[in-house]
């Protein structure tokens, strides 16, 4: 019934503020997020209504095996008895006024807004020199889940988490290159190099628009190149390889071989010019004054700060 459902674009997006996306304090909830949370959820609770399979049985044992289940995926793990207990006691709230697929509804609303779904909770030492608390399976399945996919663990990863599997770094290793062999992976990654390139939502103003674009375009080919290579932070770092289309023909100055803007193909740029990331034009025009300033200190800290993980006093 999931693929009945749309997607909602009512949900508050992440803060574009800070480098990444995924930096909890960037992303307070106040009273705008809340409500947009609320008006995303009932959004999807009243498709979902539509989608409840008929209960031929008894309604309360049909709502709870499908509220659960729901929860056991929105949570990335099976909920506890006081959680389901929540969620039934809204279904069956809204089951003495409503109709049944109504009140399942209700409960589908409730979940979306738990911050179990909302929020990547796990538990915490009781103190800053308490010992640390070693992760559940399920919990090591949601972190592996979001960072390979920033998305929720399929039946596979659920399963060897339920079995305990996952507390072996072999069987974890196993599971990671499966998930990267998944198509999933590749926007997910791509996401998290642009955030780390600090080009994520960049609005390059000395381009023209369709060079700006064809920019764009190319570096999401380049990193997928760099994902599919074997060694590929060596690829990200030096490679001389790029995507051009007819319009970066005429930017990089390069024979006329495309047959236009949707027509790409890999081409060696002067690696005395072009040498990986660092030389993309995207990242030179961020890291620069204008068309005709460029700014060894603004590009000297993008080295110092994201690619070595270091501070500036």
């Amino acid at each position: 019934a999931a693929a009945d459902v749309p997607p909602t674009t009512s949900h508050p997006p992440p803060s574009t503020s800070y480098i990444y996306t995924t930096f909890s304090a960037g992303n307070p909830t106040g009273e705008g997020e809340s409500e947009a949370i609320l008006e995303a959820a009932e959004a999807v609770a009243v498709q979902v209504v539509d989608t409840v399979p008929a209960c031929t049985g008894d309604e309360t044992t049909c709502a709870t095996s499908y509220l659960k289940n729901l929860a056991t995926q929105a949570f990335r793990r099976a909920p506890t008895s006081d959680e389901l207990n929540l969620v039934m006691g809204a279904y069956t709230h809204a089951r003495s006024s409503m109709t049944y697929a109504e009140g399942v509804g209700v409960g589908v609303e409730t979940i979306l807004q738990m911050p179990q779904f909302l929020y990547l909770l796990e538990d915490q030492p009781a103190s800053t020199t308490a010992a640390p608390i070693a992760l559940t399976g399920p919990q090591i399945a949601q972190r592996m889940a979001l960072l390979f996919w920033n998305g929720l663990p399929d039946a596979a990863l659920t399963q060897a988490a339920a079995k305990g599997d996952l507390a072996n770094a072999n069987n974890r290793l196993a599971q990671a290159q499966r998930m990267l062999d998944d198509p999933r992976a590749k926007p997910a990654l791509e996401g998290f190099v642009q955030q780390w390139l600090t080009l994520q939502g960049f609005a390059d103003t000395l381009h023209t628009a369709d060079v700006n674009a064809s920019l764009v375009a190319s570096l999401a080919r380049d990193v997928d190149d760099a994902l599919d290579a074997p060694n590929g932070l060596t690829v990200l770092l030096t490679s001389s390889r790029t995507w051009v289309n007819s319009t970066l023909e005429t930017f990089y100055g390069l024979p006329a071989k495309s047959a236009g803007p949707d027509d790409w193909y890999a081409v060696d740029l002067d690696p005395n010019q072009r040498a990986g990331f660092l030389t993309n034009p995207l990242l030179m025009t961020k890291d620069a004054h204008g068309v005709d300033a460029q700014s060894p200190i603004l590009r000297g800290k993008f080295v110092r700060i994201m690619l070595m993980c270091d501070s500036i006093p």
